[in-house]
């Protein structure tokens, strides 16, 4: 998942990405920074977050973290939890 926080992109990798998914994503990630024509500070960057050890500011991105939702196993209704609570 790639999520633009304005002056940071955040490239979300879940526990079940292979090598060509976690390169793809930060090679995507790169690429939006480049091209994106919203104005951002020159020290814009981009940070990678791994499923497990996100930070606290990549969750207060979401107005209801729940840090149970991970560790069950990673469905629909889990990611729906997340993302529409």
């Amino acid at each position: 998942m790639i999520l633009d926080a304005l002056n940071t992109i955040y490239v979300w990798i879940g526990n079940g990405a292979n090598t060509q998914e976690r390169d793809a994503a930060k090679s995507t990630a790169q690429k939006y920074l480049e091209t994106d024509s919203m104005p951002r500070h020159k020290k814009a960057a981009i940070e990678v977050i791994y499923q497990g050890e996100e930070s606290p500011p990549f969750k207060k991105l979401f107005q209801e973290w729940d840090e149970k939702l991970f560790k069950t196993p990673r469905t629909v209704e889990n990611m729906r939890k997340l993302l529409f609570k």
